[in-house]
């Protein structure tokens, strides 16, 4: 089955992402978008939702343009977590979606091309967990 990303970073019109090489353009437009948009949200359109009427998994995609990196945060049926990489230069990672900050666990940063390639992973494995990144639990 061919699945296809929906994605909201910037406005509540969604960016959808069918192939796996729009996705370096999608992160590439999310790095364009700046801080105040530095997190987008996706989920898999083809998914059934839960019960409650909502996706029943989320891939939340966080990117730094200034150091080059950025963050995966996961939450699903079966799995969740941060992605599990350097630690940061900063004392805190946090990022904003929609004029929320979100914080994120300081050794969460990935480079862009790790989070481009677990993008496309979660676009063809139709939104399960990126395995191509190391994850930690969410923090308590």
């Amino acid at each position: 089955m061919k699945y296809s990303i929906v994605a909201y970073y910037t406005s509540s019109d969604p960016t959808v992402i069918t192939e796996p090489d729009e996705v370096d353009t999608f992160i590439g437009d999310l790095l364009e978008a700046g801080y105040d948009h530095s997190i987008a949200k996706l989920h898999i359109r083809e998914r059934p939702p839960s019960a409650a009427g909502f996706p029943d998994h989320m891939l939340r995609v966080a990117v730094n343009a200034d150091d080059k990196v950025g963050g995966l945060a996961y939450i699903g049926p079966n799995a969740g977590g941060f992605s599990k990489g350097q630690l940061s230069r900063y004392d805190e990672v946090v990022y904003y979606y929609a004029g929320h900050d979100h914080e994120f666990p300081r050794d969460s940063e990935i480079p862009l091309t790790l989070v481009s390639e677990a993008v496309k992973e979660f676009l063809v494995s139709g939104g399960e967990r990126p395995t191509c990144v190391q994850w930690q639990d969410h923090p308590a």
